[in-house]
Order: C-alpha cells, then sequence, then structure tokens
C-alpha cells in the first residue's frame, strides 16, 4: 500500500514483483540477501509511485527490511503491535477483564467468559 497524506493505495504489481518472493525466500530459510534486495527494491517502486512511507505488514518483511529502511521510512507492525499490547498491559485493566484459568491451556484477556470458555480474545 502507498499512502500520501490520508490516501492508501494498494500496490499489486510491487507485491507480485518483489515482495511474495522475498516472503517465500524468508520463509523457505534462504532470506538474506537477495529478499533484503527484493524488499528494499519494492521500497524503491513504491518511492517511485509517491509514497512517503511503508508498512512491513507482516513478520517475515521486518527480518529483511533494513535496505528498504534507507530508501522510506518504514513501520514495522510486529514492532507497533508489541508497543501496543505493552502499552495496554501497563495501562489499567479493564472492567470486564478475567485472567486465565491457571493451569496454562488457557489464555484470556477483555470479555472472556470463563465458565463457556468464550470470548474473542480467547487462545487455547
Amino acid at each position: 500500500m502507498t499512502g500520501s497524506g490520508s490516501r492508501w493505495s494498494r500496490c499489486p504489481c510491487v507485491q507480485r514483483e518483489y515482495v511474495d518472493g522475498a516472503i517465500r525466500a524468508v520463509k523457505g530459510g534462504a532470506g538474506g540477501e537477495l529478499a533484503e534486495g527484493w524488499i528494499a527494491s519494492a521500497a524503491e517502486a513504491l518511492k517511485g509511485q509517491g509514497a512517503q512511507v511503508v508498512i512491513a505488514a507482516c513478520t517475515e518483511i521486518p527480518l529483511v527490511s533494513r535496505a528498504a529502511a534507507r530508501v522510506l521510512p518504514l513501520v514495522d507492525s510486529t514492532e507497533a503491535l508489541v508497543d501496543a499490547t505493552l502499552s495496554r498491559l501497563s495501562g489499567p485493566e479493564p472492567e470486564d477483564f478475567v485472567p486465565g484459568d491457571g493451569d496454562g491451556r488457557l489464555s484470556s484477556s477483555a470479555r472472556t467468559n470463563l465458565a463457556g470458555c468464550e470470548g474473542p480474545n480467547l487462545r487455547r
């Protein structure tokens, strides 16, 4: 996606040409310089289309995005998720928070009902 101010757009050509291959390389264990080059090329292509920032919106891209971050500012979505999680954990608990069941099988957060083991944030 590219964004200018509040305008966002998808760039499927850049995705197919550079990003998909880089993700496959990282998942396949190759990663390294080849994937790093593809992601940097994607950033160059996006910059050429007017992008002012790129979002590394999967877990593989941040692993090979150092060169891309020299082309355009890069937002690491994994890092943003960690920041948001830590911020939530350091703040006050929601009123409807229910802790996990204590045996390590379940973890829970807001709106989790232990009796029925239901809730949008419940993980087994």
